[in-house]
Protein backbone atom coordinates (compact mmCIF):
# COMPACT_ATOMS: atom_id res chain seq x y z
CA UNK A 1 0.00 0.00 0.00
CA UNK A 2 1.34 3.80 -1.09
CA UNK A 3 0.14 5.97 1.56
CA UNK A 4 -0.31 9.49 1.53
CA UNK A 5 -0.94 11.73 4.81
CA UNK A 6 -2.55 14.72 5.12
CA UNK A 7 -2.18 16.69 8.61
CA UNK A 8 -0.08 14.27 9.30
CA UNK A 9 1.11 15.83 12.63
CA UNK A 10 3.86 13.23 14.15
CA UNK A 11 2.37 10.65 12.34
CA UNK A 12 0.17 8.22 14.55
CA UNK A 13 -2.71 7.86 12.10
CA UNK A 14 0.49 6.88 9.40
CA UNK A 15 1.18 4.31 11.89
CA UNK A 16 -2.76 2.79 12.11
CA UNK A 17 -2.87 2.83 8.67
CA UNK A 18 0.00 0.96 8.21
CA UNK A 19 -0.63 -1.66 10.94
CA UNK A 20 -3.87 -1.98 9.55
CA UNK A 21 -3.25 -2.08 6.01
CA UNK A 22 0.46 -2.67 5.57
CA UNK A 23 2.49 -0.53 3.24
CA UNK A 24 4.75 2.68 3.60
CA UNK A 25 3.86 6.36 4.36
CA UNK A 26 5.44 7.67 1.33
CA UNK A 27 4.32 11.63 1.58
CA UNK A 28 3.60 14.20 4.11
CA UNK A 29 1.64 16.99 4.10
CA UNK A 30 1.71 18.63 7.22
CA UNK A 31 1.87 22.64 8.24
CA UNK A 32 3.81 22.46 11.86
CA UNK A 33 7.58 22.82 11.58
CA UNK A 34 8.33 21.32 14.71
CA UNK A 35 6.25 18.05 12.98
CA UNK A 36 7.99 17.64 10.34
CA UNK A 37 11.07 17.62 11.97
CA UNK A 38 9.90 14.45 14.37
CA UNK A 39 8.16 12.66 11.03
CA UNK A 40 11.78 13.11 9.23
CA UNK A 41 13.34 11.77 12.14
CA UNK A 42 10.62 8.85 11.71
CA UNK A 43 10.13 8.67 8.10
CA UNK A 44 12.96 9.74 6.48
CA UNK A 45 12.55 8.79 3.40
CA UNK A 46 8.90 10.08 2.91
CA UNK A 47 8.35 13.18 0.71
CA UNK A 48 7.54 16.86 2.43
CA UNK A 49 5.41 19.59 2.20
CA UNK A 50 3.79 22.12 4.12
CA UNK A 51 0.38 23.33 2.81
CA UNK A 52 -2.10 20.78 1.82
CA UNK A 53 -3.65 24.35 0.19
CA UNK A 54 -0.83 24.35 -2.57
CA UNK A 55 -0.54 20.44 -2.33
CA UNK A 56 -1.15 18.47 -5.61
CA UNK A 57 -1.88 15.08 -6.12
CA UNK A 58 -1.36 12.63 -8.99
CA UNK A 59 -3.97 10.16 -10.00
CA UNK A 60 -3.34 6.61 -9.29
CA UNK A 61 -0.18 7.84 -6.96
CA UNK A 62 -1.19 6.59 -3.68
CA UNK A 63 -3.80 3.39 -2.14
CA UNK A 64 -4.70 5.39 0.84
CA UNK A 65 -5.18 8.99 2.01
CA UNK A 66 -5.93 9.74 5.40
CA UNK A 67 -5.58 12.64 7.55
CA UNK A 68 -7.09 14.14 10.49
CA UNK A 69 -7.82 17.72 9.47
CA UNK A 70 -8.15 20.44 11.88
CA UNK A 71 -10.90 20.09 14.78
CA UNK A 72 -11.15 23.68 16.52
CA UNK A 73 -14.54 24.71 15.01
CA UNK A 74 -15.74 21.36 15.67
CA UNK A 75 -15.17 20.93 19.71
CA UNK A 76 -14.04 24.17 20.70
CA UNK A 77 -17.04 26.33 22.53
CA UNK A 78 -18.03 29.49 20.79
CA UNK A 79 -19.12 29.72 17.27
CA UNK A 80 -18.80 26.16 16.67
CA UNK A 81 -18.55 27.22 12.95
CA UNK A 82 -18.00 23.28 11.98
CA UNK A 83 -16.88 22.30 8.33
CA UNK A 84 -16.81 25.53 7.08
CA UNK A 85 -15.01 27.40 9.64
CA UNK A 86 -11.70 28.60 9.32
CA UNK A 87 -9.34 25.73 10.50
CA UNK A 88 -12.43 22.85 9.99
CA UNK A 89 -12.46 24.15 6.79
CA UNK A 90 -9.29 22.88 5.11
CA UNK A 91 -11.79 19.11 5.02
CA UNK A 92 -12.20 20.68 1.85
CA UNK A 93 -8.89 20.27 1.13
CA UNK A 94 -8.52 16.59 1.65
CA UNK A 95 -11.67 16.14 -0.43
CA UNK A 96 -9.68 17.52 -2.83
CA UNK A 97 -6.45 15.58 -2.68
CA UNK A 98 -8.99 12.88 -2.82
CA UNK A 99 -10.34 13.40 -5.87
CA UNK A 100 -6.77 13.98 -7.20
CA UNK A 101 -5.50 10.82 -6.49
CA UNK A 102 -8.14 8.28 -6.29
CA UNK A 103 -6.97 6.04 -3.90
CA UNK A 104 -8.81 2.58 -3.16
CA UNK A 105 -9.34 3.58 0.67
CA UNK A 106 -9.52 7.05 2.49
CA UNK A 107 -9.20 6.69 6.25
CA UNK A 108 -10.18 10.19 8.24
CA UNK A 109 -9.78 10.78 12.14
CA UNK A 110 -11.76 13.63 14.06
CA UNK A 111 -13.57 13.89 16.99
CA UNK A 112 -17.15 12.74 17.78
CA UNK A 113 -19.11 15.91 16.99
CA UNK A 114 -18.00 15.43 13.28
CA UNK A 115 -21.07 12.96 13.45
CA UNK A 116 -23.07 15.77 13.51
CA UNK A 117 -22.00 16.40 9.77
CA UNK A 118 -21.94 12.92 8.86
CA UNK A 119 -24.53 13.16 6.10
CA UNK A 120 -22.87 15.72 4.47
CA UNK A 121 -19.57 14.50 4.20
CA UNK A 122 -21.30 10.99 3.27
CA UNK A 123 -22.76 12.66 0.38
CA UNK A 124 -19.16 14.15 -0.17
CA UNK A 125 -17.50 10.75 -0.28
CA UNK A 126 -20.59 9.19 -2.45
CA UNK A 127 -19.94 12.03 -5.15
CA UNK A 128 -16.31 10.58 -5.13
CA UNK A 129 -17.56 6.98 -5.38
CA UNK A 130 -16.52 6.33 -1.75
CA UNK A 131 -18.94 4.41 0.92
CA UNK A 132 -17.89 5.43 4.59
CA UNK A 133 -17.73 3.18 7.35
CA UNK A 134 -18.04 5.37 10.47
CA UNK A 135 -16.53 4.16 13.87
CA UNK A 136 -17.30 5.14 16.41
CA UNK A 137 -14.32 4.49 19.29
CA UNK A 138 -12.18 5.51 22.08
CA UNK A 139 -8.45 4.67 23.49
CA UNK A 140 -10.13 3.01 26.38
CA UNK A 141 -11.09 0.22 24.02
CA UNK A 142 -7.82 -0.42 23.15
CA UNK A 143 -6.65 -0.80 26.99
CA UNK A 144 -5.36 2.62 26.89
CA UNK A 145 -5.55 4.67 30.41
CA UNK A 146 -8.21 7.70 29.45
CA UNK A 147 -11.13 8.05 27.38
CA UNK A 148 -9.82 10.02 24.08
CA UNK A 149 -13.00 9.37 22.09
CA UNK A 150 -13.17 9.49 18.77
CA UNK A 151 -14.35 9.01 15.23
CA UNK A 152 -12.25 7.21 12.24
CA UNK A 153 -13.98 7.12 8.51
CA UNK A 154 -12.58 4.52 6.37
CA UNK A 155 -14.55 5.12 3.14
CA UNK A 156 -13.62 2.56 0.17
CA UNK A 157 -13.92 2.85 -3.65
CA UNK A 158 -17.48 1.38 -4.14
CA UNK A 159 -18.05 0.64 -1.04
CA UNK A 160 -21.06 0.81 1.33
CA UNK A 161 -22.18 2.98 4.38
CA UNK A 162 -22.17 2.00 7.71
CA UNK A 163 -21.78 2.35 11.20
CA UNK A 164 -19.71 0.36 13.76
CA UNK A 165 -19.63 0.82 17.59
CA UNK A 166 -16.71 0.43 19.74
CA UNK A 167 -16.34 2.80 22.61
CA UNK A 168 -16.54 1.45 26.19
CA UNK A 169 -19.12 4.00 27.64
CA UNK A 170 -18.10 5.35 31.31
CA UNK A 171 -18.65 1.86 33.07
CA UNK A 172 -15.88 0.37 31.68
CA UNK A 173 -13.41 -0.97 34.41
CA UNK A 174 -10.21 -1.37 32.31
CA UNK A 175 -7.76 0.43 34.61
CA UNK A 176 -7.39 0.66 38.46
CA UNK A 177 -7.42 4.60 38.49
CA UNK A 178 -4.21 7.47 38.53
CA UNK A 179 -2.75 7.54 42.12
CA UNK A 180 -5.61 8.46 44.70
CA UNK A 181 -8.71 8.21 42.33
CA UNK A 182 -10.72 5.25 41.19
CA UNK A 183 -11.09 7.00 37.41
CA UNK A 184 -9.12 7.01 34.27
CA UNK A 185 -6.47 9.46 33.42
CA UNK A 186 -8.30 13.11 31.70
CA UNK A 187 -6.69 12.61 28.16
CA UNK A 188 -4.69 14.81 27.08
CA UNK A 189 -5.07 17.96 25.16
CA UNK A 190 -3.02 20.41 23.14
CA UNK A 191 -3.90 23.06 26.38
CA UNK A 192 -1.36 20.60 28.03
CA UNK A 193 1.65 21.92 26.65
CA UNK A 194 0.62 25.33 28.78
CA UNK A 195 2.05 24.32 32.60
CA UNK A 196 -1.63 25.39 33.79
CA UNK A 197 -3.06 22.49 31.63
CA UNK A 198 -5.79 24.90 30.22
CA UNK A 199 -8.87 23.54 28.81
CA UNK A 200 -9.49 26.85 27.27
CA UNK A 201 -7.32 26.71 24.57
CA UNK A 202 -7.53 25.27 20.58
CA UNK A 203 -7.97 21.55 20.84
CA UNK A 204 -8.89 21.44 24.47
CA UNK A 205 -12.83 22.19 24.26
CA UNK A 206 -13.81 18.81 23.61
CA UNK A 207 -12.34 17.76 27.10
CA UNK A 208 -14.11 19.61 30.26
CA UNK A 209 -12.90 19.09 33.53
CA UNK A 210 -9.28 18.25 35.15
CA UNK A 211 -6.88 18.61 32.99
CA UNK A 212 -3.76 15.73 32.54
CA UNK A 213 -1.68 18.60 34.01
CA UNK A 214 -3.77 19.09 37.06
CA UNK A 215 -4.40 15.28 37.49
CA UNK A 216 -0.60 15.03 38.06
CA UNK A 217 -0.40 17.21 40.86
CA UNK A 218 -3.80 17.11 42.59
CA UNK A 219 -2.56 18.97 45.58
CA UNK A 220 -0.58 21.60 43.96
CA UNK A 221 2.07 21.38 46.57
CA UNK A 222 6.03 21.59 45.76
CA UNK A 223 6.83 18.62 45.39
CA UNK A 224 4.68 18.67 42.16
CA UNK A 225 5.68 21.83 40.62
CA UNK A 226 6.73 21.29 36.71
CA UNK A 227 5.25 20.52 33.52
CA UNK A 228 4.18 17.59 32.05
CA UNK A 229 7.03 15.04 30.77
CA UNK A 230 6.72 14.80 27.42
CA UNK A 231 8.43 11.05 27.54
CA UNK A 232 5.67 9.94 29.93
CA UNK A 233 3.28 11.28 27.75
CA UNK A 234 4.65 9.19 24.94
CA UNK A 235 3.95 6.32 26.94
CA UNK A 236 -0.11 7.58 27.54
CA UNK A 237 -0.69 7.96 24.03
CA UNK A 238 0.86 4.46 22.71
CA UNK A 239 4.11 5.60 21.72
CA UNK A 240 8.14 4.29 22.73
CA UNK A 241 9.84 7.21 24.74
CA UNK A 242 11.63 9.59 22.47
CA UNK A 243 9.05 9.49 19.60
CA UNK A 244 8.23 13.46 19.64
CA UNK A 245 12.18 14.32 20.05
CA UNK A 246 13.95 14.81 16.32
CA UNK A 247 17.01 14.42 17.98
CA UNK A 248 16.78 11.07 18.51
CA UNK A 249 16.90 9.13 15.74
CA UNK A 250 17.37 5.54 16.79
CA UNK A 251 13.29 5.52 18.51
CA UNK A 252 12.35 2.12 18.46
CA UNK A 253 8.62 1.14 18.05
CA UNK A 254 8.74 -2.08 19.37
CA UNK A 255 10.24 -0.33 22.62
CA UNK A 256 7.10 0.90 23.99
CA UNK A 257 6.39 -0.99 26.84
CA UNK A 258 2.37 -0.96 26.91
CA UNK A 259 -0.08 0.52 29.40
CA UNK A 260 -0.73 1.11 31.70
CA UNK A 261 1.12 4.51 30.99
CA UNK A 262 2.06 5.21 34.81
CA UNK A 263 4.87 3.46 34.61
CA UNK A 264 7.73 5.36 33.32
CA UNK A 265 10.27 2.56 33.19
CA UNK A 266 10.85 1.46 36.35
CA UNK A 267 8.85 4.13 38.31
CA UNK A 268 5.25 4.38 38.81
CA UNK A 269 3.59 8.31 37.65
CA UNK A 270 2.62 9.34 41.36
CA UNK A 271 6.67 9.71 41.52
CA UNK A 272 6.30 13.47 39.90
CA UNK A 273 9.88 13.33 38.97
CA UNK A 274 8.54 11.30 36.37
CA UNK A 275 5.51 12.61 35.00
CA UNK A 276 6.89 16.41 35.09
CA UNK A 277 9.72 18.01 33.48
CA UNK A 278 11.98 21.28 33.90
CA UNK A 279 10.98 23.40 31.34
CA UNK A 280 14.36 23.73 30.43
CA UNK A 281 13.60 20.03 28.69
CA UNK A 282 13.74 20.85 25.07
CA UNK A 283 10.96 21.39 22.81
CA UNK A 284 9.04 20.43 26.00
CA UNK A 285 5.85 22.81 25.17
CA UNK A 286 5.66 22.08 21.16
CA UNK A 287 6.29 18.06 22.03
CA UNK A 288 3.48 17.63 24.70
CA UNK A 289 1.05 20.03 22.12
CA UNK A 290 2.19 17.94 19.31
CA UNK A 291 1.05 14.87 21.37
CA UNK A 292 -2.31 16.36 22.64
CA UNK A 293 -3.39 16.62 18.74
CA UNK A 294 -2.50 13.24 18.17
CA UNK A 295 -4.78 9.72 17.86
CA UNK A 296 -3.74 7.06 20.14
CA UNK A 297 -2.91 4.97 17.40
CA UNK A 298 -3.34 1.57 18.22
CA UNK A 299 -7.14 2.65 18.87
CA UNK A 300 -7.23 4.15 15.28
CA UNK A 301 -5.39 0.65 13.79
CA UNK A 302 -8.41 -1.30 15.46
CA UNK A 303 -10.95 0.93 14.35
CA UNK A 304 -9.49 0.98 10.13
CA UNK A 305 -9.30 -3.64 11.02
CA UNK A 306 -13.32 -3.34 12.20
CA UNK A 307 -14.23 -1.40 9.45
CA UNK A 308 -13.01 -3.43 6.33
CA UNK A 309 -13.82 -6.41 8.84
CA UNK A 310 -17.43 -4.91 8.48
CA UNK A 311 -17.08 -3.97 5.02
CA UNK A 312 -16.12 -6.95 3.08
Amino acid sequence: MRILSLFSGIGALDLAVESALGGETLAHVEASPFCRRVLRARWPDAEQHDDVTTYRAKAGAFDVVCGGFPCQDLSVAGARAGLDGERSGLYAQLLRVVGEALPQTVVIENVPPLRKYRQRVDADLAALGYGATWVHCDAASVGAPHWRKRVVIVAQRGGESATIETWQGRDSKRWPGYPGTGEAWPTMTAGDANSTGSRSLPGSGAHTGTSLTDAIRPDRSEAYIGALSPAWCELLMGLPCGWTDPTDANVDLDAWPGWPAWRYCDQFAYEPARTVAPRTVKDRPSRVKALGNAVVWQMAAAAIVAAIGGTQ
